[in-house]
């Protein structure tokens, strides 16, 4: 089509492409959707679904083991069939419906099957978001002309790199605080409209992305290096095995014939890559619980900081907040120092992040052994009533009420209270919090549990006040309403399980030195594999960068359906030990490396990749190639 974007004279240099705003603001709404639907999604699986921890952190990988697996479909899609705007456009709508099945099943009124919705809707969000990774950043490149507009393309990857961030740390923010502030459908929380906030903005990211096609320039699919990178791997093996009695030095030469000899070297060269990438989906089993084994651990810790209280989820938002402030440093001050200490290579450093992934694991580890003794004590099991315990409660009236105690903090991480009445004459008890609102009303004959707001409130028996109780994140209260000695009415409190006493701000070093570790080995890493690429295989070193982090993913679920501890911490301590032990063979792989010098000068074909891999991992290779 015509290229209305750069439109020049001789004298001038070409325009800005006007197509950029809309790539931009589609990558903003859809970075939104996606980082606002996965930080509330392991709270929504235990607290609606009902999903244990386990479970629902193997449901979290495998979600995200998906968006990392299906990059490689959508970049095979993209440049051997429909070409990168459609690729964009049909699996956005792919998206679209999965962040909508999802939204759709939270509205607890409809009757729907939540669970069911809710596992169609992240299986294609997994295809839609891990379809379109490998083709939006790409798009947005197609639209300059190089080398006329490196510096300009330079710009794009900018505003791409605000567009992801400020859609993960928006929506990072404020998702949970809808989750939790917001009450609707009777609920203490408001999860149809937490998820589905995420999915208008995903519907938005759509129509926005349509709206610029006019001014797009739309490239025709000329084929997938990742498919003529295995159809020669094929080749070598099938005619190595034709070819018994000639012994050629290497084995891929066997596909020199079919091939070429500069395809089959650059094959070679990406080989001895992919071996350094075998050690390395363990540190991304370590990164990505921030989302899930993280997220569960901060629900048993006091979020409250004064003026306002920290939602477990929200401590998530961490992790892109000190990129931001993280990044710059190590450039300025970091690497400077490493270097002069002798540890100046990318394998060195890449080494060091994932050690230090590792001692963030430690520190979680130390962290679960102090909050492990907050927990309640559940009686020995016997056979009668294994893991249970009893209550029993005897009325003035000739009879007692036995119910099954629960005594384990709730999922939400919200205070549960028990109310017991001895008064027949006592209609309704109701709960006022500090606000003059009421906030709950029961009748006295119920003895079932039930969550409620952290809050002080006033208590009543019908309109008579009894007394003031506060209630606490984390707690399990009893209380008892019953005649006094002089004949009034008298309200006591007993507190069963203690609520959160160690505050989530004790999280902040974990996340501190994970962030830390992250700048070192994804940035780094990437930036290796894009300089040690053959000019024709870079995007598929890129590829495979992302199958490390759907292979981490996997690593996460074996070890959680494994249940090999009861205890949380010694899972930390096991992941942190797993990880050292990564590290060191890595150094052996990394010692044995013989690095490629990189050529300054790069042709008009390879600058519109040098650019991006370059930057940050959160500017293009967090989201573009990368996401957390």
């Amino acid at each position: 089509m015509l290229d209305q974007n750069v439109i020049t004279t001789a004298n001038e240099a070409p325009k800005y492409p006007k197509s950029i705003a809309f790539i931009i603001s589609n990558e903003f709404c859809e970075r939104f959707n996606y980082y606002g639907m996965r930080t509330i999604l392991v709270l929504y699986m235990t607290i609606k679904l009902g999903y244990s921890d386990d479970t629902a952190t193997v449901l979290f990988h495998v979600f995200t083991s998906l968006v990392y697996f299906f990059p490689i479909l959508g970049a095979i899609i993209a440049d051997s069939f429909l070409g990168k705007f459609r690729t964009i456009l049909y699996l956005s709508c792919v998206y679209a419906i999965g962040s909508a099945s999802i939204a759709v099943g939270a509205i607890p009124v409809l009757h729907l099957p939540a669970q069911s919705f809710t596992i169609i809707g992240l299986l294609l969000i997994g295809i839609g978001s891990g379809g379109i990774k490998p083709c939006v950043a790409a798009f947005g490149g197609d639209q300059f002309k190089l080398p006329e507009q490196a510096k300009q393309l330079a710009t794009f990857f900018s505003f791409f790199y605000f567009a992801i961030n400020a859609g993960s740390l928006i929506s990072t923010y404020l998702m949970p605080i809808l989750r939790e502030d917001v009450h609707c459908f009777g609920d203490l929380d408001c999860f149809s409209l937490a998820f589905g906030i995420p999915g208008v903005l995903m519907i938005a990211s759509i129509i926005v992305f349509v709206a610029g096609k006019a001014l797009y320039i739309v490239k025709q699919p000329a084929g997938n290096v990742i498919v003529k990178v295995t159809k020669c791997i094929f080749n070598a093996i099938s005619e190595k095995s034709k070819q018994s009695q000639k012994q050629l030095s290497h084995w891929l030469d066997y596909a020199e014939p079919a091939y070429g000899k500069e395809m089959v070297n650059d094959v070679k060269s990406v080989l001895k890559i992919l071996l350094l990438f075998v050690p390395l989906p363990l540190f991304w089993a370590l990164f990505d619980q921030q989302g899930s084994r993280w997220t569960f651990q901060a629900t048993r810790m006091n979020g409250d900081i004064g003026f306002t209280e920290i939602k477990p989820d929200q401590m998530q938002v961490i992790n892109p907040l000190l990129i931001l402030v993280f990044i710059p440093i190590f450039d300025c001050a970091i690497y400077p120092f490493l270097a002069k200490i002798g540890l100046r290579r990318p394998l060195q450093k890449l080494a060091a992040g994932g050690i230090l992934a590792g001692v963030a694991f430690l520190v979680s580890g130390l962290v679960e052994l102090q909050l492990e003794k907050t927990y309640p004590v559940f009686p020995q099991p016997n056979e009668s009533q294994p893991g249970k315990s009893s209550s029993f409660f005897v009325k003035s009236s000739p009879k007692a009420l036995s119910f099954e105690e629960k005594i384990d903090k709730t999922k939400s991480g919200y205070p549960t209270i028990r109310v017991l009445s001895d008064l027949e004459s006592v209609n309704f008890i109701k709960f006022v919090n500090n606000k003059g609102e009421e906030s709950k009303k029961i009748v006295t004959h119920s003895i079932n549990q039930f969550e409620i707001l952290p809050s002080s409130y006033s208590v009543y028996a019908d309109n008579i006040k009894l007394g003031d109780v506060e209630l606490l994140l984390g707690g399990v209260y009893t209380i008892v309403i019953s005649k006094s000695s002089s004949g009034g009415i008298e309200m006591k409190t007993h507190i069963i399980t203690s609520p959160n006493s160690i505050h989530m701000l004790w999280l902040i070093p974990q996340f501190v030195i994970m962030t830390a570790g992250e700048v070192m080995f994804s940035v780094t890493g990437l930036e290796f594999a894009y300089s040690q690429a053959p000019t024709t295989m870079k995007s598929l070193l890129q590829a495979c960068w992302l199958l490390t982090v759907a292979f981490g993913d996997v690593i996460v679920v074996i070890i959680a359906e494994a249940k090999i501890f009861q205890s949380q911490a010694n899972e930390f301590f096991l992941f942190a030990i797993m990880m050292f032990i990564d590290m060191a063979i890595f150094g052996l792989l990394a010692m044995k490396y013989k690095y490629v010098k990189v050529n300054d000068k790069k042709d008009d074909s390879d600058m519109e990749n040098a650019i991006p891999i370059e930057k940050t991992r959160k500017t293009f290779t967090n989201d573009a190639f990368q996401d957390d």
